[in-house]
């Protein structure tokens, strides 16, 4: 058999051991354990001679292929003789090699192979193995079952010289931190790569490195000639991710391994119970490296540090595992992102204050929606939130909740420990929906991402924005803070906050998670897992600076900081209660940006040409935070001192709402298809610092508008009003007014003209148990009138007393007691009803101008046409028909032509659908003749050229000489008709459009002694709607 390897058996019995450990210390030194005698059947076989796992380089190179010499030393103990031992060695899972070291004697050839009947054996072997990884196998055979034993070695190419002894001189960092399971299965947090520092790590290929706790007491002394007790120490392989020399230095640089939460100190006996707990961070662990690499320059296997061969004064300090920094275990695993703003999200956000609840002494029997917040505050909450684009007020606030351990991840999935270990965001949200049910009141986030959104919205909340008020130092800026006040905030209480900065329009949360040197440490939402998001901080100017994940720049002053508890507690809606109910609370959001102007001159906003003007000292802007580009949607506080507000309302083309609110008094206006380039104002009165009322002047025709007052009346006593269908000519103004004392409202008609709406009424009187959603109407308003609703028989009726001073003396001219109709609102539908309007018309003009509904029964049929289908509202309402933005009344003229007319239907929700139809007028035909030619035919006869024109306003069909009459005008003699030679009577001309002619040849018989006559053409026109007109027409002749 041809092997690159040697054999060479020696049989040693008991009574030549000293030979043998002679022969061995000659290879390296081997401790030989005593004899053990164990009375079992099978033997105990025992590979003493290489351990198991060791390594070996192959630097014999006699031949091509290089060799590692191997020594086996076999120790058997057995009750009965052995008969056989055989060895195999598999090399990389193959077969390599199989060999009996002793066998029974040959019978015929007998030779010196038989194993000793000795019942306790030693056996040695050498051989040489190539480069490979090796199991060698060891099988004991005799009249018992077979016993054997196993080893695993590795051989290695060569690597040059073996290196010098393993030496440690320090770690660094001394200290970092381990993996940490985030997510079922085995989804860890990333580690801490370390380096130890040391002579001879870099080239020597088989060091393995462990983590080891230190018990309560650190270890004694050792003798230097002594091997480390790693058999006691409980060790945690570290991975190797390399090694260099660095200024003369051996590095190996290593990642801390995963460590169980709970680990002995000891692990050596299970008599020993101390247990550490890893997470704790306060227990000292030691490095120990372990150098399998067999050379005679090892001078122990295990090195560790802290070194235990030093005396406790000189021995280095323990190694300290570190909790990971907060973005690897408290910051989400995904990326920041956007969602819709939804009506069950901004029920999360309020909770029971969005709500009414009924019952008398407080007891709350069942809830209802509260009309205000529903009514007048989700949609500004929508247009806020949902051009937030992001939710990193959800991201920062939910993880900071999750590290406080207020919020369990295992809530939201089992499988996930920390935050990071969400890998998605799980949108969209899934929420309990049971708002609609009175009873249950707001529905609950059911899922991770519904709790995100539902803490991103809180920063609508007055509490929240009363925070960021307290954050604001400078008078003479509406966008400032106090940057250093902050830091100091953070570095006092780490874990209490979420940051949130503010720069040009744009605003962006994170969560800090410590203060150190003027530099605060973030985890950033749109940044997942990074650990070098900071805010830095300028002391000298007072100003903070912050790098985007696009390198895009925070900075300025106002930065802010808020309470985790801000997420806790209740949240109420701006302007009802609190310290903000003293301040003037106002914005333009949508499709257009406000300018407001005090009558100080002061100003703040965006002009017509979109510059921002901040000139209003006082006055604070809490700007959104979400976005990542400026946003115009900027609610602005400012104190109710400033005096009279108004609002130049510049359009983006679009819908946009106005809203302010003070004092429990909310007053909102939602203008839908606004033309972009409009200006229109907007107006706030106050009476006693209270805020009260507002007046509109859109610059052109507005017939989409809803105006909104919204009042807070006492403890549970809520009311919203909601002006339907109105039209306001442009340039005209509206307003509308609070009448709280008399639980009503008061409307202002400086159009001009007689204006038209309908009322809702939203109301609800939580004690009594009363609420109500009614619509009233229409009303009919005359120019320069004022009109109050006031609601009746409080809180049980459902009637509104309404009157009107015409003349605005004082005196009421006109009152009545309208009675509502109950309606079933749905404050999520936007989708106005389907209108089908009537037939496009042509009706002919009833004056010289054009036609009248009054006068033109077709006319007025079509102005009261159309239907309306409503997806929510089975009974969409009828409003007045429109042209140009201006209503359409029986005794308005439609000029000659075609005239669109706007047909209106309005669901009780307000959503306002149009459809359009035409109107042409047409005038009526008038037939007029002229001679333009005349000749004898011959004596007696004469030939005339009549030319007929349309000279009325309307094309003439059908026209006909039903008649030509001559008469004789001068001499004497009597002119006739000449049947003969004449077109038939009645002849049929046709069709002439306006200012057409046509001719027609006609004969006359002429007596000679006529001087003069004249000719008369009677007949028929009918003009484009068929109608059928006389005409009259005549010439003077002269033969």
């Amino acid at each position: 058999m041809k092997l690159n390897v040697v054999f060479t058996i020696l049989i040693i019995t008991m009574f030549i051991n000293i030979l043998v450990a002679e022969f061995v210390s000659a290879i390296e030194p081997i401790d030989i354990e005593p004899i053990e005698i164990i009375i079992t059947p099978p033997p105990t076989v025992r590979i003493n001679y290489p351990p198991d796992g060791s390594y070996y380089t192959a630097s014999i190179c006699p031949f091509t292929t290089c060799t590692a010499d191997i020594y086996l030393f076999i120790e058997i103990v057995s009750s009965a003789p052995v008969s056989q031992v055989s060895v195999e060695i598999l090399r990389n899972g193959s077969n390599y090699v199989s060999y009996n070291l002793c066998q029974p004697d040959d019978p015929i050839e007998p030779g010196d192979t038989s194993c000793p009947t000795d019942l306790d054996l030693l056996l040695a072997d050498v051989f040489s193995l190539p480069e490979g990884a090796y199991t060698i196998n060891v099988t004991a055979y005799g009249s018992f079952i077979p016993g054997n034993a196993s080893v695993q070695i590795s051989v290695y190419p060569p690597i040059g010289s073996p290196p010098g002894p393993v030496i440690i001189n320090r770690v660094e960092p001394n200290a970092g931190s381990p993996p940490i399971l985030v997510r079922d299965p085995d989804f860890y947090s990333d580690s801490t790569e370390v380096s130890i520092i040391g002579e001879n790590l870099h080239t020597n290929p088989f060091l393995k490195v462990y983590f080891s706790p230190i018990g309560p007491y650190p270890d004694p002394e050792l003798d230097s000639s002594a091997g480390l007790p790693t058999n006691e120490w409980c060790l945690y392989e570290a991975r190797i991710t390399g090694s260099s020399v660095i200024n003369g230095e051996s590095y190996l640089n290593i990642r801390i391994p995963e460590i169980p939460e709970n680990t002995r100190w000891n692990c050596s006996s299970s008599d020993i119970t101390a247990t550490v707990n890893s997470f704790d961070f306060q227990t000292g662990w030691r490095l120990v490296v372990k150098d399998p690499w067999i050379r005679p320059e090892r001078v122990h296997t295990y090195e560790a540090i802290p070194d235990p061969y030093k005396s406790l004064s000189l021995r280095e300090t323990p190694f300290d595992l570190t909790r990971p920094k907060y973005p690897l275990l408290n910051g989400f695993g995904f990326d920041n992102e956007d969602d819709d703003a939804s009506i069950n999200e901004f029920l999360t956000v309020y909770g029971n204050n969005a709500y009414v609840c009924l019952g008398a002494l407080g007891y709350c029997a069942s809830r209802v929606l509260n009309p205000i917040y529903t009514g007048i505050w989700y949609p500004v909450y929508w247009i806020w939130i949902d051009s937030s684009g992001g939710s990193c007020n959800g991201l920062a606030s939910t993880s900071l909740l999750m590290n406080n351990e207020i919020l369990q991840t295992e809530t939201f999935d089992n499988s996930v420990h920390y935050p990071v270990g969400f890998t998605n965001s799980g949108s969209p949200a899934e929420y309990d929906e049971h708002w609609y049910t009175t009873f249950f009141g707001p529905p609950t986030p059911l899922d991770l991402w519904g709790t995100i959104r539902m803490n991103h919205g809180v920063q609508t909340s007055a509490e929240y924005i009363g925070e960021m008020l307290f954050d604001m130092s400078e008078i003479y800026s509406s966008i400032t803070g106090d940057p250093v006040a902050r830091y100091f905030e953070i570095e006092e209480n780490p874990d209490l906050y979420v940051v949130c900065m503010v720069d040009s329009g744009k605003g962006h949360c994170v969560t800090p998670y410590f203060a150190n040197a003027d530099v605060i440490g973030v985890y950033d939402n749109n940044k997942p897992k990074n650990t070098n998001s900071y805010i830095e901080i300028n002391p000298t100017d007072n100003t903070y600076s912050f790098v985007t994940e696009n390198g895009g720049i925070y900075s300025g002053k106002a930065i802010y900081t808020f309470p985790f508890f801000i997420w806790l507690n209740g949240r109420t809606m701006p302007s009802l209660v609190g310290e903000l109910a003293e301040f003037l609370f106002s914005m333009v959001f949508g499709s257009a940006d406000g300018l407001i102007t005090t009558p100080d001159g002061s100003r703040w906003g965006w002009d017509k040409d979109g510059n921002f003007i901040d000139e209003m000292p006082g006055a604070k802007a809490i700007v959104p935070v979400g976005q990542s580009i400026p946003t115009r949607n900027i609610p602005l506080v400012l104190p109710v001192d400033k005096g009279t507000p108004n609002i130049q309302v510049n359009s983006r083309g679009g819908d946009y709402i106005f809203h302010a609110g003070q004092g429990g008094n909310i007053l909102q206006l939602a203008v839908s298809d606004s033309v972009s380039g409009d200006t229109d104002n907007v107006t706030v009165g106050y009476e006693e610092d209270h805020l009260t009322s507002f007046s509109f002047i859109p610059e052109r025709n507005a017939s989409k508008l809803t105006p909104k007052i919204g009042m807070l009346m006492g403890e549970r006593e809520v009311a919203l009003f909601r002006w339907l269908g109105l039209s306001v000519p442009g340039g005209s103004e509206v307003k509308f007014k609070v009448l709280k004392d008399a639980r009503g409202v008061e409307y202002e008609n400086n159009t001009g003209i007689i204006t038209h709406h309908y009322l809702t009424l939203n109301s609800v009187d939580g004690a009594s148990g009363y609420y109500h959603d009614m619509i009233f109407g229409p009303f009919e308003i005359p120019a320069g009138a004022i009109h109050h609703t006031t609601l009746s028989n409080w809180p049980s009726g459902t009637s509104l007393l309404s009157e009107i001073d015409i003349d605005r003396d004082g005196n009421m001219d006109i009152t009545e007691l309208v009675s509502g109709v109950p309606v079933q609102l749905n404050i999520t539908d936007t989708t106005p009803p389907f209108v089908t309007p009537p037939a496009d018309i042509m009706v002919a003009a009833t004056e010289s101008g054009g036609a009248r509904g009054n006068a033109s029964t077709q006319l007025a049929e079509f102005l009261i046409g159309g239907s309306a289908v409503d997806t929510v509202d089975p009974s969409p309402i009828r409003l007045i028909p429109i042209i140009a933005g201006v209503e359409v009344t029986d005794n308005t003229l439609f000029p000659i032509g075609t005239t669109p007319v706007t047909f209106r239907f309005i669901d009780v929700n307000g959503n306002i659908g149009t459809a359009t139809a035409n109107v042409t007028v047409v005038g009526k035909p008038g037939v007029s003749g002229k001679i333009i030619s005349k000749a004898w035919k011959s004596p007696g006869i004469m030939f005339v050229n009549l030319q007929l024109t349309n000279t009325g306003k309307g094309i003439g069909r059908n026209i006909k000489i039903k008649q030509v009459v001559p008469r004789t005008l001068s001499g004497t003699g009597t002119v006739t008709y000449n049947t003969t030679l004449s077109p038939g009577l009645p002849y049929t001309i046709g069709d002439l459009d306006v200012g057409a002619s046509t001719t027609v040849g006609l004969y006359l018989n002429v007596p000679s002694m006529v001087t003069k006559f004249s000719i008369t053409e009677n007949g028929t026109v009918q003009d484009i709607v068929g109608t059928t007109l006389n005409y009259s027409t005549g010439q003077a002749v002269t033969p």
